[in-house]
């Protein structure tokens, strides 16, 4: 199973977007100011605050309830 930070990078690469238009885009249409290094740090699984993830889930099209439900399913196995 992929985890969020996987996800994050995936959707990002999917999309042809590089960390610098990724957060270009965001603060374009957020007004939410991301820089690139902390786009890295998401991606590598550092924790990130609920409005960032929020907006990059918005942004990149990731289901969170999806990613809920993954979760949860490993935690029983």
């Amino acid at each position: 199973m992929t985890n969020l930070s996987e996800l994050l990078k995936q959707a990002r690469v999917d999309r042809k977007l590089s960390m610098a238009s990724l957060s270009e885009n965001i603060e374009s249409k957020y007004h939410v100011r991301l820089s690139t290094s902390m786009i890295t740090r998401y991606e590598q699984g550092h924790n990130i605050p609920l409005k960032n993830l929020f907006v990059l889930a918005n942004y990149l099209e990731i289901d969170l309830n999806q990613c809920e439900q993954d979760y949860i399913r490993r935690l029983k196995k």
